[in-house]
């Protein structure tokens, strides 16, 4: 086995939380190097995004009777979902 062997078989078997507080150690050291700024902290940094998505699909096991007239397309063959989600940190 190689070094990546270990990490990746390391990285299966370690908690979510774990791998999340490791990866923000990991910026937080490149943006103090990067920076210059010896006293930057993850912790006071905040982030926001917005993914908006529109997904059109043909009728799967919702037939067009079923189907409400807000979710067909025009040629009313295919269902079509818009979705905008906001998180934050």
């Amino acid at each position: 086995m190689k070094y990546v062997d270990y990490l990746r078989l390391f990285l299966l078997f370690t908690d979510k939380d774990v791998k999340i507080k490791r990866i923000a150690d990991l910026i937080q050291v490149n943006m103090r190097n990067v920076s210059g700024n010896k006293t930057f902290k993850m912790s006071e940094c905040s982030t926001y995004m917005r993914i908006e998505s529109s997904v059109s699909i043909k009728y799967l096991f919702a037939t067009k009777p079923f189907m409400p007239k807000e979710f067909r397309t025009e040629d009313g063959k295919r269902i079509e979902l818009d979705v905008v989600l906001y998180k934050g940190y």
